[in-house]
């Protein structure tokens, strides 16, 4: 049993060192994700990113990329971000280039004290094979490998009678997370209950109906996710630090205000406690995009806040879903002002990165967001179908609809 613990987490690597694609995203909150997101090899997600060329989304129909190699493939030395002190504005966006060594290392460290663990203790790890699978997913976005290794591990997890019942609440919610960057919602909330039921000691529950809460919001269904946001807000004591409050008022603030009551949803975002997201960029990125959104959402220009947000994401490297969503809205608000220019150079950006990323969601928006740059032409069409099959494909043709 331990032999072949070895070899599957051996081939791990070398599928990681094979074809890792710099994917990053933003959003979905995991299991004991309780620490700095800039923080590396801890139990929080890294929101990493690696360098890659960008591929031409345009030549490639829908961008719908989960089954196809479209990405590009680069070396090991950018597999993992790292990123321990703050710098200064101006040093940011060099700092990522530099850290690709530092996180390699770390790495490398990490999974040599791993392997060694293995072959000496007699207690097996799963929590360690966890962490090494979604580490490897973190920074590659390689769905397949993720699905796959998730079921062997499954499978080793059934065969232990003593084995920890929480270790099945970590996996779910790594299948939970996988599908749900798909698009595949249902399957992402079949697996968030799968990992309630093994809840034992619900220390996990609230982070999943806040999780579900998010697939919710992303389906249309702002009633629903309201009232299971409403429902974890209400258990605040139960939180192990604000962090994770912060992250859900700030989903309740936007489920509101898409639902229409945007004054509500001002209130909430005003509420958010900033002590607690000051250590985090990417909730403070989230913060002014979601304050944005709801800006533009009741007629104000929300181009000042989220360009605040937009500066704060771009101090992570360039791959990362935030961009994504923030340059998309930009988009939108350039749009919405009559300035086709500014619009078409973040709506460009966007779409490439969100292809490079497989972001399905982000993807079918900015389809038909760049369809409104070619009026009259075949590149309005196939724009504004691809959109369609996409959002439709994820159960978000109310976006469509919205859209249109």
């Amino acid at each position: 049993m331990k032999k072949s613990i070895i070899i599957f987490c051996l081939c791990l690597l070398l599928v990681s060192a094979a074809s890792i694609n710099a994917k990053d995203y933003s959003g979905y909150y995991t299991v004991e994700n309780n620490k700095p997101t800039d923080r590396p090899g801890g139990d929080d997600d890294p929101w990493e990113d690696a360098k890659s060329k960008s591929p031409n989304p345009e030549e490639s129909g829908t961008g719908d990329n989960s089954s196809s190699d479209n990405s590009t493939t680069f070396n090991l030395l950018g597999f993992i971000k790292q990123l321990f002190v703050p710098e200064p504005d101006e040093q940011l966006k060099d700092r990522a280039e530099r850290d690709q060594d530092l996180g390699l290392k770390g790495l490398e460290n990490s999974l040599s004290q791993y392997l060694e663990s293995l072959q000496t203790s007699s207690v097996i790890p799963f929590k360690k094979i966890f962490d090494l699978i979604r580490d490897i997913y973190n920074c590659s976005r390689d769905s397949k490998m993720a699905l796959s290794a998730y079921a062997r591990l499954l499978d080793m997890l059934k065969s232990d009678d003593q084995v920890d019942q929480y270790n099945y609440v970590r996996v779910y919610d790594g299948l939970a997370k996988v599908h749900y960057y798909l698009g595949e919602y249902e399957k992402c909330g079949h697996y968030l209950r799968k990992a309630i039921k093994f809840d034992q000691k619900h220390e996990y529950t609230l982070s999943a109906q806040a999780n579900l809460a998010r697939v919710k919001i992303k389906l249309g269904d702002f009633q629903e996710a309201i009232e299971l946001l409403e429902k974890v807000n209400s258990q605040r004591g139960k939180y192990s630090d604000p962090l994770n409050y912060a992250r859900s008022q700030m989903s309740t603030a936007l489920a509101y205000s898409l639902d229409g009551d945007i004054d509500r949803g001002l209130n909430i975002m005003q509420a958010v406690d900033p002590d607690a997201i000051i250590e985090y960029r990417l909730e403070q990125a989230i913060y002014h995009e979601y304050k944005g959104w709801i800006q533009m959402l009741s007629g104000k220009d929300p181009i000042p806040e989220l360009t605040k947000g937009l500066k704060i994401a771009e101090t992570d490297p360039p791959l990362n879903a935030a961009i994504v969503q923030i340059k998309r809205l930009l988009a939108e608000a350039y749009l919405n002002s009559n300035e086709s220019a500014l619009a078409y150079e973040h709506a460009k950006v966007a779409f490439s990165l969100a292809f490079q990323i497989d972001e399905k969601y982000e993807l079918g928006i900015l389809h038909h967001i760049m369809a409104q740059f070619w009026p009259g032409t075949n590149k309005e069409e196939m724009h504004l179908q691809s959109s369609k099959v996409l959002l439709s494909r994820i159960s978000a043709g109310y976006e469509y609809d919205r859209l249109r």
